[in-house]
């Protein structure tokens, strides 16, 4: 689990995995500790507690909240363009066709050329990704969206569905399994198509 409430009693803080959470570790620290108290406050009542956590980044409460608000703003952002530019096929109001840039003319035109057939490319790899994740039952397409586009943790999808967080890591393991197997049968007939 990469968010921990620790101290139950007090909810005094919690201790966020920045490796589970983020990818990687901030400036050396494996864990992030958000609480409502201060810092010299939290690590006076909680140091025996906290040591096993340590070296950590300390957050309030506030900050851990708008780090999270922000991430998640972020995600939904790119997932409007994501749906903007590749399911309408349209970049910046212009068709993706006609998006021809003053700087194109000075460039080499098989650049221009690779770099359009890379976005067909990129374009045609998130349509089958969109049609992978609707041939996910509505559980499994839910998880997937919350977990891998709005990036909630598993702990956050099992506490808003109510089921445990291994529930939930099934569920996803199973959507991904389909989703491969979906995608990897797109690909062979796409290659196919290219050599012939």
């Amino acid at each position: 689990m990469s968010r921990k409430n620790r101290n139950q009693k007090n909810n005094v803080y919690v201790v966020i995995n920045l490796i589970t959470e983020y990818g990687c570790p901030l400036n050396g620290c494996r864990y992030a500790v958000a609480s409502s108290l201060g810092e010299q406050q939290l690590r006076r009542d909680c140091a025996k507690e906290l040591t096993e956590f340590e070296p950590y980044i300390y957050l309030t409460d506030e900050m851990a909240k708008a780090i999270l608000d922000a991430r998640r703003n972020v995600t939904r952002w790119n997932m409007a363009n994501l749906r903007h530019e590749n399911f309408c096929g349209y970049v910046d109001g212009f068709t993706s066709g006609a998006n021809i840039t003053r700087t194109d003319a000075a460039r080499d035109p098989a650049e221009i050329l690779i770099e359009r057939e890379e976005a067909e490319k990129k374009k045609a790899f998130s349509k089958k990704v969109y049609e992978a994740l609707n041939s996910l039952t509505e559980t499994q397409r839910r998880r997937i969206i919350r977990r891998y586009f709005e990036e909630k943790t598993l702990g956050e999808i099992a506490r808003e569905e109510g089921v445990s967080i291994t529930t939930v890591e099934n569920i996803l393991k199973r959507a991904l399994h389909s989703m491969r197997k979906i995608l990897d049968e797109a690909e062979p007939v796409k290659n196919e198509k290219t050599a012939g």
